[in-house]
């Protein structure tokens, strides 16, 4: 082919081109590339006209062709990375664009595609910083402002990304994806109000957006409307069913208001979800279902693959410089009224001073209320985290020398295990709030008992397993009880009945373990089953589901709740508190004991659902702990029909209460702290976690 007729064709493929005739256009380009391979314009041409066609990745080997045959034009350029962009490409991508920013900075596109191609490829701090240039190309630029924001998110910087998605919503009111990522800003800020009405008007423009369904369901259960919640979370696994961790978010959100419709279906589908390593449930909701210790674990390590994966941007954490005291920083959202401060005032309280130096690392509401009072008192420093990143915190705990940084949250709501996975300290230790493995590399050691994880079952934990002496709940045994005889009359019981009582939350009852509750009932007519109230519709739920089984409703009385003192004082009007299964009453559960009040429990494999035995064998009563529904049923049947039984119980755990180990507050804090002192003593050593038995 000679020059001219190149010339020729090429002309008249161009004229195509414009014409708008791609097809015929594509064939003559090709017809010149097979004489000349390296001809640039038809290289460029037919590769735009491939990219438009959708034929992204031969637009990209075109476009680089042609690009090396000399189009160093900036449309060239820019087409060549938008196509690399497009097939997932992402580091060329952002090469090309560089390219094209160098030939023409002013290319608004080029900055833009460039950030977006950054926050794809995970550089999220560079894709702001790109989206801040397209931004000083173009200041209105809604879309910008939305993805940035977007980036800002996954950052975790919250109210820095909130005020990005106020520009794009000022700019572009319209704009759903902005209105729902400021709802997502305000949800992580714990602002549930503002966040549920901006998420209202995000699905008001697009309701189908699974995410934001799943966001302003979130702000809803934070909010104490789970009924609300449900229905949301239902319509976003219809629209995704795929969507990650949903089908179990959906099942607690329904046992939180005793919703038992779909029960078995969705449990099923999370156990065979979670047997293919699959993203369906928070770690969290499979206790209130599944006892096996595996499938827990593998939810643990399932969600913080995705959410929280060990993060080294810090560097490697040194042992720190030997000194006369520990360092031990403690990190919780609960230093206030909430039942783990019910446990552990008296630890920090009793802490001793000479070997301990202590930090609170505190990421919850800051609130005045007596309890905050008085642990805060504990501590060398107590420190507000809120406002830093979990990468700031951890940064912080190193720069404060902590030795020891112990995790009170696990997966629990309001928990940062995002400060652990970039490593706040040399040693990293689970404990108390969460009753189970977290299943990361991270966590170093898991303080718990033989009770709680038998030995058989430490293959299930990622952690290191440190067994304390007697049982892993710490109690404060200055917890005081309200000097008041409250008359069943006054808390709605009926005055003679047989009270039996769970004051577990909602989502701990299952529908077996109520199926035994109402067989229970039936069995003794004159009895009635005190429960916790919730909500409204779990207890219309629960009356429905009572009447179902042949229980008269009324049988079912619900108990508002109470400040912990007068709480622990009516808990003496029960008879005797029947535990749930697979998740055990935990801190109900001692307060149970504290009132002297006899528990009946089932322990099955797992810590979640061991607890209560633990606590039982701990204070003296190993015989009202049994292992199977039957023996849990025949053994509530024995003590329901022998009130004298029931008495003789409850005279031996008054009797015996303060001098049990369970209360024994300073005999615990020994044992806890020589736990301490020995990983210590190991990790300066130069020695890898490893299992340890805390002698008695």
């Amino acid at each position: 082919m000679t020059a001219n007729s190149t010339q020729s064709l090429l002309a008249r493929a161009i004229e195509l081109h414009r014409q708008g005739r791609l097809e015929q256009a594509s064939t003559q380009y090709r017809r010149i590339l097979r004489e000349q391979p390296r001809q640039a314009l038809a290289l460029r041409n037919l590769g735009t006209i491939l990219l438009q066609q959708g034929d992204h990745r031969q637009a990209a080997k075109l476009l680089g062709e042609a690009v090396i045959a000399g189009a160093q034009d900036p449309v060239t350029l820019y087409n060549h990375a938008l196509a690399l962009q497009e097939v997932g490409d992402l580091d060329a991508a952002v090469a090309a664009y560089d390219r094209v920013l160098a030939r023409d900075p002013g290319v608004l596109q080029a900055h833009y595609n460039r950030a977006n191609a950054l926050r794809a490829a995970g550089r999220l701090a560079e894709a702001v910083t790109g989206y801040d240039a397209a931004l000083r190309v173009q200041p209105g630029y809604a879309d910008a402002w939305r993805n940035r924001g977007d980036a800002l998110l996954a950052l975790r910087q919250w109210a820095a990304a909130g005020k990005s998605f106020e520009q794009a919503v000022a700019l572009k009111p319209d704009l759903a994806g902005a209105h729902a990522g400021l709802g997502a800003a305000l949800l992580s800020q714990q602002r549930h109000a503002a966040a549920a009405e901006r998420l209202r008007i995000a699905l008001a423009l697009e309701p189908s957006d699974p995410q934001a369904l799943c966001n302003l369901a979130t702000s809803l259960l934070e909010l104490r409307e789970p009924a609300a919640a449900a229905p949301l979370y239902a319509r976003a696994l219809e629209l995704s069913p795929a969507y990650p961790f949903l089908e179990g978010q959906l099942l607690l959100t329904t046992l939180r208001v005793s919703e038992w419709s779909d029960f078995d279906l969705h449990c099923a589908r999370i156990r065979d979800g979670l047997g293919s390593d699959k993203q369906v449930t928070p770690p969290f909701a499979v206790f209130a279902f599944e006892d096996s210790t595996e499938a827990q674990c593998t939810a643990a390590r399932l969600w913080a693959q995705a959410w929280f994966p060990s993060d080294d941007s810090l560097g490697p954490v040194g042992s720190h410089s030997p000194g006369k005291r520990i360092r031990v920083g403690y990190f919780s959202a609960d230093f206030h009224e909430h039942a783990t401060m019910y446990l552990m005032a008296g630890l920090f309280e009793l802490h001793d001073r000479e070997r301990f130096e202590l930090y609170a690392f505190s990421f919850g509401p800051e609130t005045h209320d007596a309890m905050r009072e008085r642990v805060s008192r504990c501590f060398t420093r107590f420190i507000d985290v809120r406002s830093m990143t979990d990468r700031e915190v951890a940064r912080l705990a190193r720069e404060l020398g902590i030795d020891i940084a112990i995790d009170l949250k696990g997966y629990t709501t309001d928990a940062r295990p995002g400060i652990f996975a970039c490593r706040a300290a040399p040693l990293q230790v689970g404990y108390l709030g969460y009753p189970g493995s977290a299943g990361v590399e991270y966590i170093d050691y898991l303080f718990a008992d033989s009770t709680v994880i038998p030995e058989a079952e430490e293959r299930h934990y990622s952690e290191q397993i440190v067994l304390l002496p007697g049982c892993y709940q710490v109690n404060d045994r200055a917890r005081t009880i309200l000097e008041k005889h409250f008359s069943r009359e006054e808390l709605g019981l009926p005055a003679r009945a047989l009270v039996l009582c769970s004051f577990n939350n909602n989502y701990k009852i299952t529908p077996a373990m109520f199926d035994v509750w109402c067989r229970i009932l039936s069995a003794a007519p004159d009895s009635c089953l005190w429960l916790l109230a919730g909500n409204a519709q779990a207890e219309d739920n629960l009356r429905r589901e009572a009447r179902s089984r042949g229980v008269d409703s009324a049988r079912l009385v619900f108990a508002p709740k109470m400040p912990l003192a007068a709480h622990l004082a009516r808990l003496r009007a029960a008879d005797l508190f029947l535990d749930t299964f697979p998740c055990n009453a935990h801190t109900t559960a001692s307060d149970a004991l504290w009132a002297g009040l006899p528990l009946l429990t089932l322990a099955g494999e797992s810590f979640a659902s061991r607890v209560a035995a633990s606590l039982l064998r701990a204070v003296g009563l190993p015989e009202l702990v049994t292992t199977s529904l039957e023996a849990y049923e025949q053994r509530a049947l024995a003590l329901t029909a022998d009130p004298a039984q029931l008495q003789a119980l409850r005279a031996r755990l008054v009797a015996d209460r303060e001098q049990s180990s369970l209360f024994d507050t300073p005999r615990f804090v020994r044992g806890f702290e020589s736990a301490l002192q020995e990983i210590h003593a190991r990790s300066r050593a130069g020695a890898s976690p490893s299992r340890l038995q805390v002698p008695g």
